[in-house]
């Protein structure tokens, strides 16, 4: 058992070599981006590059959500305007389909006294 070890321990994979030497070639590049990122300072507008970018990857996702947020704030908007405005026609119903002696309306109103002091 020892020696199958010792066999394959020994054994020299060129594919590995390979790997290896294109490896240690790209070392020195990768050192060179790597300083010359440093140099360089950060543009002001990379943050606006950066969601221009992404905006373009995910532009109908947002466009979905901003329909749905519109549709939502309309519903929202419109049932109140909607209940006065059924409120108003039951009511000009009434008075339009009931006798003419049904639709005198008396009102009485109190109010305080206002003092002249």
């Amino acid at each position: 058992m020892g020696q199958r070890v010792a066999a394959r321990e020994t054994q020299h994979d060129p594919a590995q070599d390979k790997e290896e030497a294109q490896a240690q070639a790209t070392e020195p590049a990768d050192d060179a981006r790597r300083r010359s990122w440093r140099r360089h300072s950060v543009s002001p507008f990379a943050a606006v590059r950066l969601t221009l970018l992404q905006l373009r990857r995910s532009w109908l996702g947002l466009l979905a959500v901003g329909v749905g947020l519109l549709a939502t704030v309309t519903l929202i908007c419109v049932v109140p305007l909607y209940n006065n405005l059924v409120a108003n026609v039951q009511l000009q119903r009434t008075f339009a389909t009931s006798a003419s002696s049904d639709t005198n309306i008396e009102v009485t109103a109190h109010t305080r006294s206002i003092s002249s002091s």
